[in-house]
Protein backbone atom coordinates (compact mmCIF):
# COMPACT_ATOMS: atom_id res chain seq x y z
CA UNK A 1 0.00 0.00 0.00
CA UNK A 2 1.31 3.45 -0.91
CA UNK A 3 0.49 5.12 2.41
CA UNK A 4 2.22 8.41 1.47
CA UNK A 5 -0.01 8.75 -1.57
CA UNK A 6 -3.13 7.73 0.32
CA UNK A 7 -2.41 10.03 3.20
CA UNK A 8 -1.86 12.95 0.88
CA UNK A 9 -5.32 12.29 -0.47
CA UNK A 10 -6.92 11.81 2.90
CA UNK A 11 -5.23 14.71 4.61
CA UNK A 12 -6.13 17.23 1.97
CA UNK A 13 -9.66 16.15 2.77
CA UNK A 14 -8.95 17.19 6.33
CA UNK A 15 -8.73 20.77 5.21
CA UNK A 16 -12.50 20.73 5.31
CA UNK A 17 -12.35 20.59 9.07
CA UNK A 18 -11.97 24.30 9.62
CA UNK A 19 -13.53 25.73 6.51
CA UNK A 20 -16.79 26.53 8.31
CA UNK A 21 -15.68 28.65 11.23
CA UNK A 22 -13.71 25.91 12.86
CA UNK A 23 -10.62 28.07 13.25
CA UNK A 24 -9.06 31.40 12.56
CA UNK A 25 -6.79 33.95 14.10
CA UNK A 26 -8.53 34.39 17.44
CA UNK A 27 -7.11 35.50 20.76
CA UNK A 28 -3.67 34.51 21.91
CA UNK A 29 -2.16 32.93 24.96
CA UNK A 30 1.27 33.64 26.27
CA UNK A 31 2.85 31.04 24.00
CA UNK A 32 1.31 32.50 20.88
CA UNK A 33 -1.31 29.84 20.48
CA UNK A 34 -4.88 30.62 19.57
CA UNK A 35 -7.31 30.60 22.49
CA UNK A 36 -10.53 31.41 20.67
CA UNK A 37 -12.51 29.04 18.48
CA UNK A 38 -14.17 31.91 16.63
CA UNK A 39 -13.08 32.19 13.04
CA UNK A 40 -11.79 35.28 11.28
CA UNK A 41 -14.44 36.85 9.01
CA UNK A 42 -14.01 36.33 5.29
CA UNK A 43 -12.99 39.01 2.85
CA UNK A 44 -13.52 38.97 -0.94
CA UNK A 45 -10.95 36.93 -2.84
CA UNK A 46 -9.98 40.04 -4.80
CA UNK A 47 -9.09 41.84 -1.56
CA UNK A 48 -5.83 39.90 -1.32
CA UNK A 49 -5.88 37.76 1.82
CA UNK A 50 -2.40 36.37 1.10
CA UNK A 51 0.13 39.14 1.62
CA UNK A 52 3.25 36.96 1.62
CA UNK A 53 4.56 34.51 -1.01
CA UNK A 54 4.95 30.84 -0.03
CA UNK A 55 8.66 31.17 -0.79
CA UNK A 56 11.00 33.59 -2.51
CA UNK A 57 9.85 33.57 -6.13
CA UNK A 58 13.45 32.95 -7.20
CA UNK A 59 13.16 29.54 -5.50
CA UNK A 60 10.77 28.15 -8.11
CA UNK A 61 11.01 27.51 -11.84
CA UNK A 62 7.28 27.65 -12.51
CA UNK A 63 3.84 26.96 -11.03
CA UNK A 64 1.83 24.05 -12.45
CA UNK A 65 -1.91 24.86 -12.38
CA UNK A 66 -4.76 22.93 -10.83
CA UNK A 67 -5.97 19.90 -12.76
CA UNK A 68 -2.74 18.01 -13.31
CA UNK A 69 -3.10 14.24 -13.68
CA UNK A 70 -0.73 11.44 -12.62
CA UNK A 71 -2.52 8.05 -12.69
CA UNK A 72 0.65 6.21 -11.68
CA UNK A 73 0.81 8.38 -8.57
CA UNK A 74 -2.85 7.90 -7.72
CA UNK A 75 -4.06 11.21 -9.20
CA UNK A 76 -6.71 10.12 -11.70
CA UNK A 77 -9.17 12.87 -10.82
CA UNK A 78 -7.60 16.25 -11.80
CA UNK A 79 -5.33 17.31 -8.94
CA UNK A 80 -6.72 19.75 -6.39
CA UNK A 81 -3.50 21.58 -5.56
CA UNK A 82 -0.76 23.36 -7.46
CA UNK A 83 2.86 22.33 -7.92
CA UNK A 84 5.81 24.63 -7.29
CA UNK A 85 8.68 23.35 -9.39
CA UNK A 86 12.19 23.45 -7.95
CA UNK A 87 14.75 25.38 -10.03
CA UNK A 88 17.00 22.31 -9.84
CA UNK A 89 14.59 19.37 -9.61
CA UNK A 90 15.26 15.84 -8.43
CA UNK A 91 18.56 16.84 -6.87
CA UNK A 92 18.52 14.32 -4.05
CA UNK A 93 17.58 16.95 -1.46
CA UNK A 94 20.87 18.80 -1.83
CA UNK A 95 19.16 22.21 -2.03
CA UNK A 96 16.68 23.61 0.49
CA UNK A 97 14.26 26.54 0.32
CA UNK A 98 12.41 28.42 3.06
CA UNK A 99 8.59 28.10 3.14
CA UNK A 100 6.43 30.88 4.63
CA UNK A 101 2.82 31.34 5.72
CA UNK A 102 0.96 33.33 3.07
CA UNK A 103 -1.36 34.96 5.60
CA UNK A 104 -1.95 35.01 9.34
CA UNK A 105 -3.86 32.02 10.63
CA UNK A 106 -3.68 28.98 12.87
CA UNK A 107 -1.99 25.65 12.31
CA UNK A 108 -4.42 22.86 13.11
CA UNK A 109 -2.66 19.81 11.74
CA UNK A 110 0.69 18.41 10.66
CA UNK A 111 1.54 15.21 8.87
CA UNK A 112 4.83 13.46 8.35
CA UNK A 113 6.18 10.46 6.49
CA UNK A 114 9.61 9.07 5.77
CA UNK A 115 11.72 9.98 2.75
CA UNK A 116 13.46 7.07 1.09
CA UNK A 117 17.28 7.11 1.35
CA UNK A 118 17.18 10.07 3.74
CA UNK A 119 16.97 10.86 7.43
CA UNK A 120 14.52 13.70 6.65
CA UNK A 121 10.81 13.46 7.22
CA UNK A 122 8.33 14.61 4.60
CA UNK A 123 5.94 17.05 6.31
CA UNK A 124 2.61 18.60 5.39
CA UNK A 125 1.22 21.62 7.21
CA UNK A 126 -2.38 22.92 7.33
CA UNK A 127 -3.37 26.48 8.27
CA UNK A 128 -6.83 27.95 8.72
CA UNK A 129 -7.06 31.66 7.84
CA UNK A 130 -10.74 32.66 7.84
CA UNK A 131 -14.18 31.11 8.24
CA UNK A 132 -13.88 29.76 4.69
CA UNK A 133 -10.22 29.68 3.66
CA UNK A 134 -7.54 27.16 4.55
CA UNK A 135 -4.11 26.75 2.95
CA UNK A 136 -1.73 23.83 3.03
CA UNK A 137 1.75 22.83 1.91
CA UNK A 138 2.95 19.30 1.14
CA UNK A 139 6.58 18.09 0.93
CA UNK A 140 8.33 20.15 3.56
CA UNK A 141 11.46 18.47 4.90
CA UNK A 142 11.96 20.38 8.12
CA UNK A 143 9.78 22.42 10.50
CA UNK A 144 10.66 25.82 11.90
CA UNK A 145 12.22 26.01 15.34
CA UNK A 146 9.08 27.73 16.69
CA UNK A 147 6.84 24.87 15.55
CA UNK A 148 9.27 22.28 16.92
CA UNK A 149 9.44 24.04 20.29
CA UNK A 150 5.63 24.29 20.46
CA UNK A 151 5.25 20.57 19.82
CA UNK A 152 7.85 19.75 22.48
CA UNK A 153 6.43 22.14 25.07
CA UNK A 154 2.91 20.72 24.75
CA UNK A 155 3.96 17.09 24.24
CA UNK A 156 1.61 16.79 21.25
CA UNK A 157 1.64 13.15 20.05
CA UNK A 158 2.23 11.92 16.52
CA UNK A 159 -0.47 9.36 15.68
CA UNK A 160 0.32 6.49 13.32
CA UNK A 161 -2.30 6.36 10.58
CA UNK A 162 -1.31 2.87 9.41
CA UNK A 163 -1.36 1.19 12.81
CA UNK A 164 1.92 -0.48 11.84
CA UNK A 165 4.26 1.72 13.85
CA UNK A 166 6.02 2.78 10.66
CA UNK A 167 3.79 5.74 9.77
CA UNK A 168 2.70 7.91 8.18
CA UNK A 169 1.77 10.02 11.20
CA UNK A 170 -0.76 12.80 11.95
CA UNK A 171 -0.61 15.49 14.62
CA UNK A 172 -3.69 17.52 15.60
CA UNK A 173 -3.73 20.93 17.29
CA UNK A 174 -6.87 22.33 18.89
CA UNK A 175 -8.32 19.07 20.19
CA UNK A 176 -10.32 19.24 23.43
CA UNK A 177 -7.96 19.03 26.38
CA UNK A 178 -4.91 19.34 24.15
CA UNK A 179 -2.67 22.07 22.83
CA UNK A 180 -4.46 24.97 21.13
CA UNK A 181 -3.98 25.68 17.48
CA UNK A 182 -0.78 27.61 16.87
CA UNK A 183 -1.07 31.17 15.58
CA UNK A 184 1.24 32.14 12.72
CA UNK A 185 1.78 35.49 11.04
CA UNK A 186 1.92 36.33 7.35
CA UNK A 187 5.46 35.74 6.13
CA UNK A 188 6.44 33.63 9.14
CA UNK A 189 8.86 30.80 8.43
CA UNK A 190 7.14 27.42 8.56
CA UNK A 191 10.04 25.19 7.54
CA UNK A 192 12.06 24.16 4.51
CA UNK A 193 11.50 22.09 1.40
CA UNK A 194 14.29 20.17 -0.35
CA UNK A 195 14.58 19.16 -3.98
CA UNK A 196 14.12 15.41 -3.57
CA UNK A 197 11.59 15.42 -6.42
CA UNK A 198 10.39 17.73 -9.19
CA UNK A 199 8.19 19.97 -7.05
CA UNK A 200 6.35 20.63 -3.81
CA UNK A 201 2.66 21.38 -3.33
CA UNK A 202 0.55 24.39 -2.37
CA UNK A 203 -3.21 24.17 -1.96
CA UNK A 204 -6.22 26.22 -0.91
CA UNK A 205 -9.69 25.16 0.17
CA UNK A 206 -12.41 27.83 0.09
CA UNK A 207 -15.91 26.64 0.92
CA UNK A 208 -17.38 29.68 -0.90
CA UNK A 209 -15.85 28.58 -4.20
CA UNK A 210 -16.71 25.70 -6.57
CA UNK A 211 -13.72 24.53 -8.62
CA UNK A 212 -15.58 23.92 -11.87
CA UNK A 213 -18.52 21.62 -12.50
CA UNK A 214 -19.21 18.25 -10.89
CA UNK A 215 -21.98 15.74 -11.65
CA UNK A 216 -23.11 13.49 -8.79
CA UNK A 217 -20.53 14.74 -6.30
CA UNK A 218 -21.28 11.92 -3.85
CA UNK A 219 -19.14 10.90 -0.89
CA UNK A 220 -17.85 7.83 -2.73
CA UNK A 221 -16.57 10.01 -5.57
CA UNK A 222 -15.48 13.15 -3.69
CA UNK A 223 -15.36 12.17 0.00
CA UNK A 224 -15.13 14.38 3.06
CA UNK A 225 -12.74 13.69 5.89
CA UNK A 226 -15.54 12.45 8.11
CA UNK A 227 -16.11 9.64 5.60
CA UNK A 228 -12.45 8.59 5.76
CA UNK A 229 -11.89 8.78 9.47
CA UNK A 230 -12.96 5.18 10.23
CA UNK A 231 -10.22 4.00 7.86
CA UNK A 232 -7.46 5.72 9.86
CA UNK A 233 -5.99 3.08 12.12
CA UNK A 234 -4.77 3.96 15.63
CA UNK A 235 -5.83 7.61 15.27
CA UNK A 236 -7.79 9.37 17.99
CA UNK A 237 -9.67 12.58 17.26
CA UNK A 238 -12.81 14.13 18.67
CA UNK A 239 -15.08 14.39 15.64
CA UNK A 240 -17.66 16.51 17.44
CA UNK A 241 -15.54 19.66 17.31
CA UNK A 242 -15.26 19.67 13.52
CA UNK A 243 -17.91 21.07 11.16
CA UNK A 244 -16.94 19.00 8.09
CA UNK A 245 -17.82 21.63 5.55
CA UNK A 246 -15.81 22.27 2.42
CA UNK A 247 -14.20 19.63 0.22
CA UNK A 248 -10.67 19.28 -1.11
CA UNK A 249 -11.88 18.56 -4.66
CA UNK A 250 -15.04 20.62 -4.97
CA UNK A 251 -13.69 23.72 -3.24
CA UNK A 252 -10.07 23.71 -4.45
CA UNK A 253 -8.77 27.21 -5.06
CA UNK A 254 -5.70 28.73 -6.69
CA UNK A 255 -3.41 30.36 -4.12
CA UNK A 256 -2.41 33.04 -6.62
CA UNK A 257 -6.02 34.28 -6.81
CA UNK A 258 -5.85 35.08 -3.08
CA UNK A 259 -2.62 37.08 -3.28
CA UNK A 260 -2.48 40.80 -2.70
CA UNK A 261 -1.80 43.00 -5.73
CA UNK A 262 0.38 45.29 -3.60
CA UNK A 263 3.97 45.50 -4.75
CA UNK A 264 3.24 43.38 -7.80
CA UNK A 265 3.02 40.18 -5.70
CA UNK A 266 0.04 38.67 -7.49
CA UNK A 267 1.21 39.67 -10.97
CA UNK A 268 4.67 38.19 -10.42
CA UNK A 269 3.33 34.83 -9.32
CA UNK A 270 0.69 34.75 -12.06
CA UNK A 271 3.56 35.17 -14.48
CA UNK A 272 5.06 31.91 -13.19
CA UNK A 273 2.07 29.81 -14.31
CA UNK A 274 3.28 27.22 -16.83
CA UNK A 275 0.06 26.90 -18.82
CA UNK A 276 -0.65 28.34 -22.27
CA UNK A 277 -2.59 30.58 -22.00
CA UNK A 278 -1.61 31.29 -18.41
CA UNK A 279 -4.43 30.21 -16.12
CA UNK A 280 -4.89 28.78 -12.62
CA UNK A 281 -6.76 25.72 -13.89
CA UNK A 282 -9.63 23.89 -12.20
CA UNK A 283 -10.62 20.46 -10.91
CA UNK A 284 -14.18 19.88 -12.14
CA UNK A 285 -14.85 19.57 -15.88
CA UNK A 286 -18.09 17.56 -15.93
CA UNK A 287 -20.56 18.50 -18.66
CA UNK A 288 -23.94 16.75 -18.53
CA UNK A 289 -24.75 15.08 -21.84
CA UNK A 290 -21.17 15.38 -23.08
CA UNK A 291 -18.04 13.23 -22.79
CA UNK A 292 -15.89 15.75 -20.93
CA UNK A 293 -15.24 15.17 -17.24
CA UNK A 294 -14.73 12.35 -14.74
CA UNK A 295 -16.45 8.95 -14.92
CA UNK A 296 -16.45 6.07 -12.44
CA UNK A 297 -16.62 2.31 -12.26
CA UNK A 298 -20.23 1.58 -11.14
CA UNK A 299 -18.77 -0.50 -8.28
CA UNK A 300 -17.83 2.80 -6.60
CA UNK A 301 -21.43 3.00 -5.33
CA UNK A 302 -21.58 -0.51 -3.87
CA UNK A 303 -18.12 -1.51 -2.70
CA UNK A 304 -17.82 1.00 0.14
CA UNK A 305 -15.40 3.89 0.51
CA UNK A 306 -11.71 3.08 0.11
CA UNK A 307 -8.76 5.42 0.46
CA UNK A 308 -7.67 4.48 -3.06
CA UNK A 309 -11.07 5.30 -4.56
CA UNK A 310 -9.50 7.15 -7.52
CA UNK A 311 -8.54 3.75 -8.96
CA UNK A 312 -12.19 3.58 -10.03
CA UNK A 313 -12.03 6.86 -11.97
CA UNK A 314 -11.61 7.70 -15.65
CA UNK A 315 -10.89 11.31 -16.60
CA UNK A 316 -11.30 12.91 -20.03
CA UNK A 317 -10.50 16.58 -19.46
CA UNK A 318 -8.58 19.52 -20.94
CA UNK A 319 -4.83 19.35 -20.39
CA UNK A 320 -4.03 21.71 -17.52
CA UNK A 321 -0.95 23.04 -19.37
CA UNK A 322 -2.60 23.41 -22.80
CA UNK A 323 -6.36 23.47 -22.11
CA UNK A 324 -7.42 24.90 -25.48
CA UNK A 325 -5.39 22.55 -27.68
CA UNK A 326 -4.89 19.25 -25.82
CA UNK A 327 -7.04 16.72 -23.99
CA UNK A 328 -5.69 14.45 -21.26
CA UNK A 329 -7.06 10.96 -20.65
CA UNK A 330 -6.17 8.79 -17.67
CA UNK A 331 -7.60 6.01 -15.54
CA UNK A 332 -6.95 3.98 -12.43
CA UNK A 333 -3.97 1.68 -12.25
CA UNK A 334 -4.54 -1.54 -10.32
CA UNK A 335 -0.85 -2.22 -9.92
CA UNK A 336 -0.22 0.98 -7.92
CA UNK A 337 -0.83 -0.47 -4.49
CA UNK A 338 -4.59 -0.69 -4.89
CA UNK A 339 -6.50 -2.67 -2.30
CA UNK A 340 -9.20 -3.37 -4.89
CA UNK A 341 -7.60 -4.01 -8.29
CA UNK A 342 -10.97 -4.73 -9.89
CA UNK A 343 -11.87 -1.04 -9.58
CA UNK A 344 -9.43 -0.36 -12.42
CA UNK A 345 -11.65 -1.51 -15.27
CA UNK A 346 -9.17 -0.60 -18.00
CA UNK A 347 -6.01 -1.97 -16.38
CA UNK A 348 -4.94 -5.11 -18.31
CA UNK A 349 -3.04 -6.35 -15.25
CA UNK A 350 -6.39 -6.66 -13.47
CA UNK A 351 -8.14 -8.50 -16.31
CA UNK A 352 -8.75 -12.24 -16.32
CA UNK A 353 -6.40 -13.48 -17.62
CA UNK A 354 -4.09 -10.52 -16.96
CA UNK A 355 -2.02 -8.84 -19.65
CA UNK A 356 1.42 -8.06 -18.28
CA UNK A 357 3.99 -5.48 -19.32
CA UNK A 358 1.51 -2.69 -20.04
CA UNK A 359 3.11 0.27 -18.28
CA UNK A 360 1.84 3.17 -20.35
CA UNK A 361 -1.44 3.38 -18.42
CA UNK A 362 0.38 4.86 -15.42
CA UNK A 363 0.69 8.13 -17.34
CA UNK A 364 -1.91 10.62 -18.52
CA UNK A 365 -2.22 10.56 -22.28
CA UNK A 366 -2.08 14.07 -23.73
CA UNK A 367 -3.41 14.38 -27.26
CA UNK A 368 -3.90 17.35 -29.58
CA UNK A 369 -7.64 17.62 -30.03
CA UNK A 370 -9.76 18.42 -33.07
CA UNK A 371 -12.12 21.23 -32.09
CA UNK A 372 -14.47 20.66 -35.01
CA UNK A 373 -17.95 19.98 -33.66
CA UNK A 374 -18.35 16.80 -35.77
CA UNK A 375 -14.88 15.34 -35.10
CA UNK A 376 -14.77 11.68 -34.01
CA UNK A 377 -10.97 11.22 -33.98
CA UNK A 378 -9.30 13.03 -31.06
CA UNK A 379 -12.27 15.36 -30.62
CA UNK A 380 -12.76 18.07 -28.04
CA UNK A 381 -14.63 16.05 -25.36
CA UNK A 382 -16.82 19.09 -24.67
CA UNK A 383 -18.34 18.54 -28.13
CA UNK A 384 -19.00 14.78 -27.91
CA UNK A 385 -22.69 13.96 -27.42
CA UNK A 386 -24.71 10.87 -26.55
CA UNK A 387 -24.89 8.20 -29.26
CA UNK A 388 -21.57 8.99 -30.99
CA UNK A 389 -18.49 6.73 -30.95
CA UNK A 390 -15.19 8.60 -30.76
CA UNK A 391 -11.56 7.45 -30.71
CA UNK A 392 -8.43 8.91 -29.13
CA UNK A 393 -4.90 8.04 -30.20
CA UNK A 394 -2.69 7.33 -27.20
CA UNK A 395 1.02 8.00 -27.63
CA UNK A 396 3.69 6.82 -25.23
CA UNK A 397 7.34 5.76 -25.08
CA UNK A 398 8.33 2.11 -24.84
CA UNK A 399 11.67 0.34 -24.84
CA UNK A 400 11.44 0.22 -28.63
CA UNK A 401 10.65 3.91 -29.05
CA UNK A 402 7.42 5.83 -29.62
CA UNK A 403 4.34 3.59 -29.70
CA UNK A 404 0.58 4.05 -30.04
CA UNK A 405 -2.66 2.45 -29.01
CA UNK A 406 -6.17 3.78 -28.75
CA UNK A 407 -9.29 4.14 -26.64
CA UNK A 408 -12.89 4.50 -27.85
CA UNK A 409 -15.85 6.06 -26.03
CA UNK A 410 -19.60 5.91 -26.62
CA UNK A 411 -22.20 7.45 -24.31
CA UNK A 412 -25.42 5.45 -24.36
CA UNK A 413 -27.09 8.14 -22.27
CA UNK A 414 -26.02 11.26 -20.34
CA UNK A 415 -24.71 9.26 -17.37
CA UNK A 416 -23.51 5.98 -18.94
CA UNK A 417 -20.26 5.58 -20.88
CA UNK A 418 -19.05 2.53 -22.82
CA UNK A 419 -15.26 2.22 -23.18
CA UNK A 420 -13.00 0.09 -25.39
CA UNK A 421 -9.27 0.24 -24.65
CA UNK A 422 -6.73 -1.50 -26.89
CA UNK A 423 -3.40 -2.01 -25.03
CA UNK A 424 -1.45 -3.62 -27.90
CA UNK A 425 1.56 -1.57 -28.97
CA UNK A 426 1.35 -0.19 -32.50
CA UNK A 427 3.94 1.58 -34.64
CA UNK A 428 1.52 4.17 -36.03
CA UNK A 429 -1.61 6.10 -35.12
CA UNK A 430 -4.64 3.84 -35.14
CA UNK A 431 -7.91 5.78 -34.84
CA UNK A 432 -8.31 6.81 -38.50
CA UNK A 433 -7.64 3.23 -39.62
CA UNK A 434 -10.70 2.16 -37.62
CA UNK A 435 -13.18 4.45 -39.41
CA UNK A 436 -16.12 4.07 -39.46
CA UNK A 437 -15.98 3.59 -35.71
CA UNK A 438 -18.02 0.70 -34.29
CA UNK A 439 -20.90 0.70 -31.86
CA UNK A 440 -20.22 -0.83 -28.41
CA UNK A 441 -20.56 -4.57 -27.87
CA UNK A 442 -20.38 -6.81 -24.79
CA UNK A 443 -16.59 -6.47 -24.59
CA UNK A 444 -16.75 -2.73 -23.80
CA UNK A 445 -16.43 -1.62 -20.18
CA UNK A 446 -19.11 0.52 -18.52
CA UNK A 447 -18.51 3.72 -16.54
CA UNK A 448 -21.04 6.08 -14.97
CA UNK A 449 -21.25 9.65 -13.71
Amino acid sequence: MHYRLLLTLALTILLALFNACGGGAGGETGDGSGSSSACTPDIPVSAGLFTSPPTNIANIADVIPLGNMNPGGGHVIPVNHMYLSYPFPAGGGALSYLVHAMASGRIFMLMRDTVSSSTDYDYSIYINHTCSVTSYFIHLHGLSRRIQDYIAAHAIPWQDISGSGAGPWIMFFGQPGGAPMLNVSAGEELGITKNYSHSWDAGVIDKRYLSGSFINASANRYPHFSDFMPLFLSVTVDMSVYPFLGNQYLNAGCFIDYMSSAGGLKAAWFGKLSSTPQDCGRVGWDSLGYLQGVWFNPAIDTIGLKMDHEVAALSIVPDNLNPTTKVQVGWGNASNGSTIPSLALLDPSAWTPPISGVTQISNPFKTYMDNASVAVVNPNPANVKVGVTVCYDLQYNSSGGTRYNYIMFHMTDSTTLKVKYEPTEQLALQCRTLLPLPLPDASWKTYIR
